[in-house]
């Protein structure tokens, strides 16, 4: 694949990631919360050891069924952060990226619940999209840091719902 005016610069090094994920607009909530959670694993890394590293976390974090990862313990923590386990090397081995996942879990499962739609609605109701296309989707121009504070829900409003 090449760059030309209808792909992104970036898009000839990234194959399957530009064609079938950047961009498109998702409403499945498993697919959503696991992009969320692939998100919390880049902060400080490269996206592509996250995005390579992507299948052993979708088996670590149970093909991100919600529930089951809302429901993870301390102990299966301990299992994903074992270095010298079965997820050393497989996983960013980060005991609070890893945590951040099964918080977000819990926090998406109450949204996912407490809302009309779900996640996915609660999420896409921050951006006005004309279809389903990537190119499609108008986010109003600029940076607006008012829908970023929106979707960081308190903690605790989440837990009076």
């Amino acid at each position: 694949m090449s760059a030309t005016a209808s792909t992104a610069c970036w898009a000839a090094h990234w194959g399957e990631y530009h064609d079938e994920v950047w961009g498109t607009r998702v409403t499945d909530p498993k697919v959503l919360f696991a992009q969320l959670s692939l998100c919390t694993q880049q902060c400080g890394v490269s996206w592509r050891i996250v995005w390579n590293k992507r299948h052993h976390y979708e088996a670590a974090f149970h093909n991100w069924d919600l529930a089951r990862v809302a429901s993870m313990s301390d102990a299966d923590l301990d299992a994903l952060c074992d270095k010298e386990g079965p997820w050393a090397g497989k996983l960013i081995q980060n005991r609070g990226k890893l945590s951040a996942i099964i918080h977000n879990a819990r926090q998406c499962a109450a949204i996912d619940a407490a809302t009309p739609g779900g996640l996915a609605a609660f999420l896409w109701s921050f951006v006005r999209a004309a279809g389903e296309s990537r190119f499609s989707v108008d986010l109003g121009g600029g940076p607006d840091t008012r829908h970023g504070s929106t979707i960081a829900i308190d903690e605790a409003a989440i837990q009076q719902q």
